[in-house]
C-alpha cells in the first residue's frame, strides 16, 4: 500500500514501536521467553494501530477545544488516512477490534495486565 495511512501504521512504523515502549510492552522490556514476547508485540502492534485510526477519527470529527490541537488538518491536505480510506464508522469498528484483539493477546497474564488491559480500552475512548 502506497498511502500514508498505511506506511505510517504498518506494525513495523514509529507508532505501534512509541506505543508499546510506553507500556513497557516493547519485546525488549521483557524477561519473559518468546511466546511471552510474541503475545506482547502483538498487544503493541494492535494498540499501535488502534491509536493511529482514533487519532485520525480525532482530526476528521473531533472538536479542537476538547482535542487541544487543531482538527481537519488531514483532509486539508489531502492525506490518506484510516478515515478516508474506510469511512468513520468502519475507522471506529476497526480501532475497536483492535483493541478487543489486545486485550485477548493478554489473556494469559492474568489481574497483573489489568493495566494494560485500561489503557487498550481507553484508547478507543478518548477524545484528544
Amino acid at each position: 500500500c502506497r498511502s500514508s495511512a498505511c506506511r505510517s501504521s504498518s506494525p513495523g512504523s514509529a507508532t505501534p514501536r512509541r506505543v508499546g515502549s510506553a507500556s513497557g510492552t516493547h519485546p525488549e522490556s521483557t524477561g519473559g521467553g518468546p511466546e511471552g514476547r510474541t503475545h506482547l508485540r502483538g498487544y503493541a502492534r494492535d494498540i499501535g494501530l488502534a491509536f493511529q485510526i482514533v487519532d485520525d477519527l480525532i482530526d476528521h470529527e473531533g472538536d479542537a477545544a476538547i482535542a487541544g490541537k487543531a482538527v481537519g488538518k488531514d483532509l486539508a491536505a489531502g492525506k490518506q488516512t484510516f478515515v478516508s480510506l474506510l469511512g468513520a464508522d468502519r475507522a471506529r469498528a476497526q480501532a475497536r477490534m483492535l483493541v478487543d484483539q489486545a486485550v485477548q493477546h493478554l489473556q494469559a497474564y492474568g489481574v497483573e495486565a489489568d493495566l494494560l488491559r485500561a489503557l487498550a480500552r481507553f484508547i478507543v475512548e478518548r477524545d484528544r
